[in-house]
């Protein structure tokens, strides 16, 4: 079989799923990322294809498997990133939350930063190309996630301190490093909202870092909550759900958090809290 015959069926799959656009493009990328035929070449390379990889990937995306976890790559602020079923598949509007670290970085040469929940690493990892921190750490719970993260970091030849942790366990907070910048995306979705989902998520992507037991906020507040005690001034910025995004703000504001803003994503959606706090804007809830 050779890459035409194999991006006709691939992409003739795909137009039955999703629009003739996308299924173009996607077909496409697995052709560059499975076989390494670039999508200029595909007409005329000429080398034969393993029919039964082929016929793999077919039934990977008949059972609605993104095409990030077949190709082993997803794109991230311009970059490709390693990706498999360990970790998330980055979203466009962590890019958004990304693209304003990297503003507050600038804006207020912030020296040190922690992602929390960091999955496959793009956060620090793009932080660490795009600005001259030295200091940046990346926690996550999940060990597996951390190794897809140390990938990319060796990929682009940067350096992150990874952590393993819970930011809900009080003995890993007590050992976290002092940053001027958190960044977390951490977990927020409730179990209404898991009922609404696609399946190409829910039977593929770690829950673990998508879904929360109960409370939607269990994650900020315990964020929120270790900031507090450190007592020096921090800013920090989550990605939020446009659910909760109104209860969010009101938590930060409760835990003495002052600068609060919600910031809408490209699709209208509240999808990034933003908040600073000092010791001596200190209150209880």
């Amino acid at each position: 079989m050779n890459a035409k015959k194999t991006y006709d069926q691939i992409k003739a799959l795909l137009e039955s799923q999703s629009s003739e656009n996308s299924a173009e493009l996607i077909s496409k990328y697995i052709l560059e990322d499975v076989f390494g035929i670039r999508s200029a070449h595909i007409s005329t390379d000429a080398r034969e294809i393993d029919t039964s990889k082929v016929h793999e990937i077919l039934q990977r995306l008949s059972n609605n498997e993104p095409y990030q976890y077949i190709g082993n790559r997803a794109d991230f602020f311009g970059r490709s990133f390693y990706v498999d079923q360990r970790v998330l598949i980055p979203r466009p509007e962590t890019e958004e939350l990304t693209h304003r670290a990297i503003q507050v970085i600038k804006q207020f040469q912030i020296r040190s930063v922690i992602d929390i929940g960091t999955g496959s690493g793009v956060i620090p990892i793009t932080i660490a190309l795009e600005t001259d921190i030295k200091s940046i750490f990346g926690l996550d719970i999940c060990k597996d996630a951390l190794a897809v993260a140390e990938i990319n970091a060796k990929k682009y030849e940067v350096q992150v301190q990874w952590i393993q942790g819970d930011i809900k366990d009080r003995e890993t907070v007590d050992h976290l490093p002092h940053c001027q910048l958190v960044i977390s995306n951490p977990p927020y979705i409730s179990q209404e909202e898991k009922a609404k989902m696609d399946a190409n998520v829910l039977d593929f992507e770690p829950h673990k870092a998508l879904f929360v037991k109960e409370d939607p906020l269990e994650f900020y507040k315990s964020i929120c909550e270790w900031i507090k005690r450190e007592k020096d001034e921090v800013i920090v910025l989550f990605e939020i759900s446009e659910y909760f995004a109104d209860d969010v703000s009101n938590l930060m504001k409760r835990l003495g958090f002052s600068d609060v803003v919600i910031y809408r994503d490209l699709q209208g959606k509240k999808r990034i809290a933003e908040g600073r706090f000092k010791s001596d804007n200190y209150t209880t809830i």
